[in-house]
C-alpha cells in the first residue's frame, strides 16, 4: 500500500507538474502573442515615425532650398545697394558742385552784361560824337552852300 501511496503521489505529482507544465506553456503562448502584439505596434509605430522623418527630411530640404535661394537674393542685394551715407554724401557733392556751378554761371552773366553796358554805353558815345561831326559838317555843308548860292 505504500508503493500504492507512492505511485499515487508520483502521478499526482506528475499530473500537478503536467498542468503547470501546461498552463506555463499556455501562459507563454499568451505572453508571446501579447509580445508579438506589442512588437507589431512598435513596427507600426516605428514605421509612422519614419514616415514623419521622411517628410520632415524633405520639408527641412525644401526650407533650406528656399533659404539659400534668399541668401543668394540678399546677396546680390548687398551687393547692389547703396549706403545710406554715402548716397547723401554724393548727393550732397552734387548740390555742392551744382550751386558752384549755377555761381559761375551767375557771374559769367553778370561779367556779360556788364561788358554789353560798357559797349552799349561806348557805341553811344561814339554815336553821339559821330552824330555832333555829321551835324557839323552837314552845319558847315549848309554854310558854304548858302555862301555860294549868295
Amino acid at each position: 500500500d505504500d508503493l500504492d501511496i507512492v505511485r499515487q503521489h508520483g502521478f499526482d505529482v506528475e499530473n500537478a507538474d503536467n498542468r503547470h507544465h501546461e498552463e506555463q506553456t499556455k501562459n507563454l503562448n499568451e505572453l508571446t502573442a501579447r509580445m508579438e502584439q506589442m512588437f507589431d505596434a512598435v513596427d507600426g509605430q516605428i514605421q509612422d515615425l519614419q514616415a514623419a522623418d521622411a517628410a520632415l527630411k524633405a520639408e527641412d530640404e525644401r526650407q533650406q532650398g528656399v533659404l539659400e535661394e534668399h541668401d543668394a537674393e540678399l546677396t546680390r542685394l548687398d551687393e547692389v545697394k547703396v549706403e545710406v551715407q554715402e548716397y547723401e554724401e554724393r548727393m550732397d557733392a552734387v548740390d555742392k558742385r551744382i550751386t558752384k556751378e549755377m555761381k559761375e554761371i551767375h557771374k559769367k552773366v553778370d561779367d556779360i552784361d556788364e561788358q554789353l553796358s560798357q559797349r552799349i554805353t561806348e557805341a553811344m558815345v561814339i554815336e553821339a560824337t559821330n552824330h555832333k561831326k555829321v551835324c557839323d559838317l552837314l552845319d558847315e555843308h549848309k554854310e558854304h552852300s548858302q555862301g555860294e548860292r549868295d
